[in-house]
């Protein structure tokens, strides 16, 4: 589940003791430790205006998406000026099923505060970031309309890049960052891209791979503040940002095989002289041996009632066992909450379904929030939602290689074992999907 943190200067904070610029609010879920790297990225160093941010964190061995809104809040209490920084954490699995780039999710997500007078206090996640679409689509308009062509969408890519920009440009900024975003075919990887609007000097370059600021240092790239910028680069990528439109491969992301003919190469050898009948006897036997065990394997993996075509592709996902799942890897047991729930999420990434949900069974901390449970069933049915759209991506394509497609066929039984898990949401909805892909594995 998505988390938000809410930071700016109260007389009362979320931790005891503190006053001045702390927590004031956040999701009750958060692991400590993800709250604290969280904290650190609060900077506000602008008179006013808001700034907007996508940074990667990683904290533990899990990698986490911040998106940030920071922005001038008035004075305090104390009568000294005040900002507010909101934010928005997302593990990878839940930024992947975004159906917007992290710029729409800052620019298009009404959910911003402005201001906290309240008491501090946990909250839920973030609501309907989920729902946020692109706004904008190829070919990059904006850039058209701001630079003259929309190629030099293409000037922001995977590489290290500086745009001069004043804080107040954020907005446009933004649509700016979008459509640039989107010339990654595949949506996953725009969401490598850490980004800010505005880039504060007592920040980390590295923390962003595209910085913005209206410092002289940031001259000669692309410029906003003077509305120039240098040409578009030659390629595909400048092309297709200008027409919107991808053939097969860039819509689906995937590697095409063929047979790499430069590598074939042949060598004559004699025939080998005939042996005799008493030479071959062994290797008759040891033949049949191979045969009979393998016939035997074949019997004890079907026997199970799976299906199989003739190809040896299995067309159903093996039924649920109605047996109590085996001991998680790591017990439930003597791990304080943060520590279990990472672990809970562990399992979940690693599509140990039965596991996550028996780990938080046993730990003692199933019965002081019986609320979670259904988080780990919600987060549980986004995994499979995850796994069943590369496959039908996969499907889709006839040109996909081997290496896809036994990943799409491999996705579509994890998916299953995921809606095998009692309770798991929209249970209805999410079968039909699996049963239409399992059809295709049918055919």
């Amino acid at each position: 589940m998505a988390c938000q943190l809410i930071f700016t200067s109260s007389p009362v904070s979320l931790t005891t003791g503190r006053t001045g610029f702390s927590t004031v609010a956040r999701t009750s879920d958060m692991p400590e430790k993800l709250a604290a790297a969280v904290e650190r990225c609060s900077v506000y160093e602008i008179p006013s205006g808001a700034v907007y941010s996508h940074r990667i964190l990683g904290v533990g061995t899990q990698k986490w998406h911040l998106l940030s809104r920071i922005r001038d809040a008035g004075t305090d209490y104390t009568n000294r000026n005040n900002f507010i920084a909101h934010h928005i954490v997302l593990s990878e699995s839940e930024a992947a099923s975004m159906r917007a780039n992290a710029a729409e999710i800052l620019g298009g997500w009404s959910g911003w505060l402005d201001s906290w007078d309240g008491v501090p206090r946990f909250v839920g996640g973030p609501e309907g970031i989920g729902e946020i679409r692109n706004s904008r689509s190829l070919p990059a308009r904006e850039w058209e309309s701001v630079f003259g062509d929309a190629g030099k969408a293409a000037l922001l890519g995977p590489a290290p890049a500086k745009v001069r920009a004043r804080a107040s440009d954020a907005g446009g900024l933004l649509k700016l960052y979008s459509e640039s975003l989107q010339l990654f075919t595949d949506p996953a990887r725009s969401w490598e891209i850490s980004f800010t609007t505005h880039f504060n000097a007592s920040e980390n370059p590295r923390d962003f791979l595209w910085r913005a600021s209206d410092s002289d240092e940031f001259s000669g790239g692309v410029d906003l503040v003077s509305r120039k910028c240098p040409p578009a680069p030659d390629g595909r990528a400048a092309e297709y940002a200008r027409t919107g439109e991808m053939n097969n491969r860039e819509k689906f992301n995937l590697k095409v095989s063929g047979p790499d003919l430069g590598r074939r190469k042949f060598k004559v050898v004699d025939a080998p002289k005939r042996a005799s009948a008493a030479a071959w006897k062994p290797m008759i036997a040891a033949s049949c041996a191979v045969a009979a065990a393998g016939v035997a394997t074949v019997f004890a993996f079907f026997g199970t009632g799976g299906e199989t075509d003739v190809g040896g592709v299995a067309l159903e996902a093996p039924a649920a066992s109605n047996t109590a799942p085996s001991a998680p890897r790591s017990g439930g047991s003597g791990m304080t909450l943060s520590e279990a729930r990472d672990a809970v999420r562990g399992e979940i990434e690693r599509c140990e379904f039965q596991r996550a949900v028996a780990l938080w069974d046993g730990s003692e901390h199933a019965k002081n929030d019986p609320s979670y449970r259904k988080k780990i069933l919600s987060d549980i049915g986004y995994r499979a939602d995850s796994l069943m759209d590369f496959s039908s991506r996969v499907f889709s394509l006839p040109s996909a290689s081997q290496e896809d497609y036994s990943k799409a066929i491999e996705n579509v039984f994890k998916a299953r074992r995921a809606l095998d898990v009692p309770g798991v949401p929209r249970l209805d909805e999410r079968m039909k999907t699996w049963k239409s892909l399992n059809e295709k594995i049918r055919k």
